[in-house]
């Protein structure tokens, strides 16, 4: 059985809110259902890698808002 899996990546350059430290993130998601295995992200400063829990953060933040979508998908 042969499965073709659409995959989306996006590149995402910003500041966080208050900050004059400029992150780059990278994000692949893997899966539409958008759960923690289908997540990738990989955030970069100028100085390298941004902490573990810098990018678990946005992670966090990632699928938090794609439950908040699905919940007012379903509602409709």
């Amino acid at each position: 059985h042969l499965s073709i899996r659409r995959q989306r990546q996006m590149c995402i350059r910003d500041s966080a809110p208050g900050s004059s430290q400029v992150y780059r993130a990278t994000v692949l998601i893997t899966d539409p259902a958008l759960d923690a295995r289908a997540l990738k992200v990989s955030v970069l400063t100028s100085r390298g890698a941004a902490s573990a829990e810098t990018q678990r953060q946005i992670e966090n933040a990632i699928l938090s808002r794609a439950r908040q979508l699905r919940i007012s998908r379903a509602k409709l």
